[in-house]
C-alpha cells in the first residue's frame, strides 16, 4: 500500500513539473501580437512577468491561477496545442507567432541588400532595410494575413513567408541568414 502510495505522489509530482514546463517562455497575444508576456520558473515556482508586475502562478491539479493582491485570475491551458489563456485572450509562443517567424536577418540573393527585422523594448516590429554600404532606414511595417506590408518612397511592399523565404509583392526573394539572428 505504502508503495502504490508513493509511485502515485511521484507520478503526481512529475505530471505537475511537466504540466508546469508547458507555461514557461515568451508569450504573444495570438490575434493582435500586441501584448506580451513571460512566464518563468524560479525556485520552484512560476511567475507571470508583463510590464512591470510579477504575479506568482499557482497551479493545483489540473487547475492554475494567476495570484495577484486582491483577486486570484484562471489561467487556462489548451495541452494539445500549449495556447494558454488569461481574461479570454489567447497567447502563443513569441517564436511562433507571425512576428517570431519574421525576426532575423534577411538578405537577397546578391547580398546587396538586407533586412534586419528585429522587435524592440515595445514590441513593435522594426525592419531597418541596407542597401549596400549605405547607413540602414527603418521601417515600422503594418502587419496584414501572413505577412507585413509598408510604403517605401513610391511603393507599397508586401511581404510575406514562403517556404522558409521571405518573398515581396514583386516577386523577390530573401533568404534567412542563419549567422545572424
Amino acid at each position: 500500500m505504502k508503495k502504490s502510495a508513493i509511485l502515485f505522489t511521484l507520478a503526481l509530482f512529475l505530471y505537475s513539473c511537466a504540466e508546469s514546463q508547458s507555461y514557461v517562455g515568451t508569450w504573444i497575444d495570438q490575434e493582435t501580437e500586441k501584448s506580451i508576456l513571460n512566464i518563468e520558473e524560479q525556485n520552484g515556482k512560476l511567475w507571470l512577468n508583463q510590464y512591470d508586475r510579477s504575479d506568482e502562478i499557482i497551479i493545483e491539479g489540473s487547475k492554475a491561477y494567476i495570484k495577484y493582491p486582491h483577486y486570484n485570475d484562471p489561467l487556462l491551458l489548451d495541452a494539445q496545442k500549449d495556447i494558454p489563456t488569461i481574461r479570454g485572450v489567447k497567447y502563443i509562443l513569441l517564436p511562433n507567432s507571425l512576428k517570431g517567424q519574421f525576426t532575423g536577418k534577411w538578405k537577397n540573393e546578391n547580398g546587396d541588400l538586407s533586412f534586419l527585422v528585429h522587435i524592440d523594448e515595445n514590441n513593435d516590429l522594426n525592419w531597418d532595410i541596407n542597401r549596400g554600404a549605405n547607413k540602414p532606414t527603418r521601417y515600422y511595417p503594418k502587419p496584414i494575413e501572413n505577412g507585413f506590408h509598408f510604403t517605401m518612397g513610391q511603393d507599397t511592399l508586401t511581404y510575406k513567408i514562403v517556404d522558409g523565404r521571405l518573398v515581396d509583392n514583386k516577386g523577390n526573394k530573401y533568404f534567412k541568414d542563419s549567422k545572424i539572428n
